[in-house]
């Protein structure tokens, strides 16, 4: 994969993780008080993994051909943790 389609490829990624870190959020505010409470921490940490992705993105987009990789997998560590963060987040939502 060349750069630019990793480059875009991630970008959606992240884009996505947005979307669903807002509709947690969404869902925290509608929720009683103590599942507010036990959810904000989480998605404080989503949010700040979330950001960290996006800088090493942009490190990416104007990374040297030889350090692409890592920055690259800087990224998807990052949304590895995002996963793992966001469903110890959704065990706090109440089920639908």
């Amino acid at each position: 994969m060349d750069k630019q389609s990793l480059i875009t490829k991630l970008k959606n990624e992240l884009a996505a993780w947005q979307t669903k870190v807002d509709e947690a959020k969404v869902q925290m505010d509608l929720a009683e008080k103590e599942i507010q409470t036990a959810l904000r921490p989480h998605l404080k940490t989503l949010d700040n993994e979330l950001l960290n992705a996006r800088v090493k993105l942009e490190k990416l987009k104007s990374s040297a051909e030889n350090s692409e990789h890592e920055f690259a997998k800087g990224v998807n560590s990052s949304i590895d943790k995002m996963k793992e963060l966001y469903e110890k987040a959704k065990q706090h939502l109440p089920k639908k």
